[in-house]
């Protein structure tokens, strides 16, 4: 009985300690990409998205401006561009541009996610993955401060390098794979929208 009782005293403190351990890297992983982009004024991310099988480039700062080109084999698919006031959605097949304003900023999207993160959420677990696709990468899944409902998984390569991210909604999800990541180029960009002649411009603000 007293080596059972030992046992049990031992796999309890073991236990608890690899909890503690999962819990401080949870915590300090967290820590460590918050500084890595807390002094971010621009961004460059070069991705795929998984869900409508497009390769894209988007171009961002910290104020809330972006470019986001998307392309399907090569070519281009679509364009939105954003002075953080007003969005472009630009259709090259349709030829067509709906022009929205921007009353709020979406979180859970890709050209507010380094921005944001941060200070919008907190994180939830911290765990290791193996697959035949992706070899080992670490998953660390981040909750909304303020609605749970919202989560961000974001996949981690051995030198902590951000590889994918993944934006959940209750049951509908967002996912890209993250090829490259610059912080901090040199933007040119003035984030403004010449619309093509010729197209059908539909205005919503």
């Amino acid at each position: 009985m007293k080596k059972f009782n030992a046992f049990f005293s031992f796999f309890i403190l073991s236990t608890f300690s690899l909890f503690e351990i999962a819990v401080h890297d949870k915590d300090k992983i967290f820590e460590e990409l918050s500084r890595k982009y807390s002094n971010l004024r621009s961004i460059k991310v070069e991705f795929r998205s998984e869900d409508l099988r497009l390769d894209g480039v988007l171009t961002a700062t910290s104020e809330g401006k972006y470019r986001l080109l998307l392309k399907s084999d090569g070519k281009i698919a679509r364009i939105l561009v954003s002075d953080s006031k007003t969005l472009w959605n630009y259709s090259p097949k349709e030829n067509k541009v709906v022009i929205s304003s921007i009353e709020t900023n979406d979180e859970l999207s890709l050209q507010n996610f380094f921005v944001t993160f941060a200070d919008k959420f907190v994180p939830l677990s911290y765990t290791k993955e193996t697959s035949s696709r992706f070899g080992s990468r670490y998953l660390l899944m981040l909750t909304k401060k303020n609605n749970e409902n919202e989560k961000i998984g974001i996949y981690l390569n051995e030198k902590k390098e951000i590889t994918s991210i993944i934006f959940i909604l209750q049951e509908r999800e967002e996912k890209y794979l993250i090829s490259k990541i610059r912080i901090n180029p040199k933007i040119t960009d003035k984030f403004e929208f010449k619309i093509p002649e010729g197209s059908e411009v539909i205005d919503l603000r």
